[in-house]
């Protein structure tokens, strides 16, 4: 998601992007909220 953020930034409104998450998804909520506010990635 990190990638997918910094990535969407860099794009053009007439480009889509598919983002594929797998796993049970408990650690993705916490991490990706870390990393909209700011505090890194993988801290």
């Amino acid at each position: 998601m990190a990638y997918a953020f910094k990535k969407a930034a860099e794009m053009t409104p007439d480009q889509s992007m598919i983002v594929c998450l797998s796993g049970r998804g408990d650690k993705d909520v916490n991490t990706i909220s870390d990393y909209l506010a700011g505090k890194g990635y993988l801290n």
